[in-house]
């Protein structure tokens, strides 16, 4: 039997799965891209456990699919049309039954096996190398975290277990892999398929190296997305930041690990990863907790984003807040380097 997605994929001109078939690709009615009609950075959520929502890579164009939307792509079916909006209607009504019952999974559903990333022995060298890391991270921060308090937090400091999927990733040499096992820190990705491996040390090496852990991924568009697993019950606010030490220094540091959803969004957009995070956990009345660099490009990003969440106020129809750290470039400092300038949008 055709699925409701798969009509709508073969309704959509020149439209493609993408590899993980969880999203049709095409081109954006929004902004056009470009005059090829082989570039398409326009996805649309196809499972069949959500919504049907859609984001533009180019011009961010985002949200859920309504009947403006679906004639922009040139569908003429009326019927198909009504059946996306009911079933739209009714993806949002189960999420929302879930978040009042508070029995759904929430973010602790992307925790991790601590065993899977332990070893059972460790040498005085082996210690050696995680204790200079975890120094690294608690220097830098003020903090006082051990290496099991991280490893709940994602934080990677024996990067021993991922030496196969570094091999796979990269050609590297004995001695490279030997100094990405000693010189690196790991952030595992919000759905643990990606590790962003970080560099410790002032020199001329890659600041960060990015490894695939897994083909298996939630979605493309957490692919770096760092994500601190934590349960919520009914609190819907979601911390969102820049990056992996900003979203570690919020959390531990400026929140004091409040309940809510913690991510850095890693060079992604913060569009992407709301919508994501709202349509996976199917939020309602989310608040927003927003964290920007100081500098022109998190000026930049901070003006879009009140053009984006004002086009989107239905979606995220809660308090949304947005901060700059008046002291420092970013939020992954200290507490005592964190002047928070707050900016009450909504």
């Amino acid at each position: 039997m055709t699925t409701l997605q798969e009509r709508l994929k073969e309704s959509i001109s020149n439209s493609e799965w993408a590899a993980s078939r969880r999203e049709i690709v095409c081109r954006c009615p929004f902004c056009g891209q470009t005059s090829s009609i082989n570039k398409k950075h326009l996805y649309i959520s196809a499972r069949d456990d959500r919504p049907i929502m859609y984001n533009c890579f180019k011009c961010n164009s985002s949200g859920i699919a309504d009947y403006k939307f679906l004639q922009l792509l040139g569908i003429k079916d009326v019927s198909l049309i009504r059946q996306v909006q009911a079933y739209n209607s009714e993806k949002l009504s189960e999420n929302s039954k879930h978040l009042n019952k508070r029995e759904f999974k929430t973010y602790d559903s992307y925790s991790i096996n601590k065993s899977r990333y332990t070893h059972a022995f460790y040498t005085n060298a082996d210690l050696s190398i995680i204790q200079t890391k975890l120094n690294y991270i608690n220097q830098r921060l003020k903090t006082n975290l051990s290496q099991s308090e991280l490893l709940n937090q994602k934080v990677i400091l024996d990067i021993r277990m991922f030496y196969n999927d570094i091999r796979n990733t990269f050609n590297v040499s004995t001695r490279d892999m030997q100094i990405i096992l000693n010189e690196y820190i790991g952030f595992l990705s919000v759905d643990n398929s990606c590790l962003s491996l970080r560099h410790i040390k002032n020199d001329d090496l890659p600041r960060w190296i990015i490894v695939n852990v897994t083909n298996q991924g939630d979605s493309v568009l957490l692919n770096k997305a760092y994500g601190i697993p934590t349960r919520v019950y009914g609190v819907n606010t979601i911390y969102a930041s820049e990056g992996q030490f900003d979203i570690l220094s919020i959390y531990n540091n400026l929140t004091k690990k409040s309940p809510g959803f913690y991510v850095a969004i890693s060079g992604s957009k913060y569009t992407s990863i709301l919508e994501f995070i709202v349509e996976k956990f199917g939020l309602m009345n989310v608040n927003l907790e927003l964290f920007f660099d100081n500098d022109d490009t998190g000026k930049s990003s901070m003006n879009f984003m009140k053009y984006y969440l004002n086009k989107f106020r239905f979606i995220y129809n809660g308090t949304i807040r947005f901060h700059i750290n008046k002291k420092s470039k970013d939020f992954g400092v200290p507490l005592d380097e964190i002047e928070d300038k707050i900016f009450n949008i909504y």
